[in-house]
């Protein structure tokens, strides 16, 4: 018993140094809490975003931001800082979404992102969006990506690879929205009878095995021709998700007919 308890205590002991090591590379507890204290505020425009594949608390993501920074007065100019980032948030930090950031008085370097003063979603530019701090919906991200610039800064996957190796998942079609452009006008790679699909921005409850919480994600994904019309909100997806990023990473298996009539769960009504 008392071997075991050392183990168990040593166990606990490396998970917490671990997590500290995690939050002070991501800026927490070290300067992030003074820069954002006193700091000189600005904005910057998301231009990439990595998971590092470090979670702290199962719930929440370090990742790798490139930022381009917009000081007043100044010139902008490009930083790569860590931030980490709520599960439930992974879903509004794409290319062109716009955040208030905090920056070092002495070294420009440090920036970090003010989540109190919101987000402007990408290609959005109301000026109360900011303030709002809602999540961009699925058509205002597919607006901006009516614009070619704009979706060729989104990062291409494979959507065949992570169907093969990814995690399966139950999903259901909470929102989605035409972004206007197709494989072939995106510029990607693909074969030819699938180029003329539409790219839809796809909004998708995923459900894992029993007791486990769902998860929403979004992400830009290819829409066979002949199933685009029939899309609905509810419709059950099969779907495989990246373990390490689920919130921006999935497929859906178009391979697979949606169920016409299955139940989808209740996420309550709006007027």
């Amino acid at each position: 018993m008392g071997s075991v308890g050392i183990i168990v205590g040593a166990s606990v002991l490396v998970s917490i140094v671990i997590a500290v090591f995690a939050m002070r590379a991501a800026g927490i507890g070290g300067p992030r809490k003074k820069v954002l204290a006193g700091g000189k505020p600005g904005r910057a425009t998301i231009l990439g975003l990595t998971p590092t594949g470090t979670i702290i608390n199962e719930i929440n993501y370090v990742v790798r931001l490139q930022l381009r920074v917009q000081m007043p007065g100044q010139p902008t100019y490009d930083v790569e800082t860590k931030e980490t980032v709520p599960i439930t948030a992974m879903a509004m930090l794409v290319p062109g979404t716009v955040v208030a950031v905090r920056v070092d008085q002495v070294k420009p370097e440090l920036v970090f992102i003010d989540w109190q003063q919101g987000v402007t979603p990408a290609g959005v530019a109301a000026a109360g969006a900011a303030a709002t701090g809602a999540l961009p919906s699925t058509a205002a991200v597919a607006q901006a990506l009516h614009d070619p610039s704009t979706m060729a800064s989104v990062p291409q996957g494979s959507a065949a690879d992570l169907l093969r190796t990814g995690q399966p998942a139950q999903g259901y079609l909470k929102s989605f929205s035409d972004t206007g452009q197709t494989l072939r006008m995106a510029g990607r790679t693909a074969p030819a009878d699938v180029l003329d699909d539409p790219l839809f921005v796809l909004t998708v409850e995923l459900h894992f095995a029993a007791g486990m919480a769902p998860v929403e994600g979004t992400v830009i994904h290819r829409v066979p021709r002949a199933v685009a019309p029939t899309l609905r909100l509810g419709m059950p997806l099969t779907c495989a998700v990246d373990p390490g990023n689920p919130t921006r990473s999935f497929a859906v298996n178009w391979a697979v007919a949606p169920a016409p009539a299955a139940p989808a769960p209740q996420w309550g009504t709006s007027a």
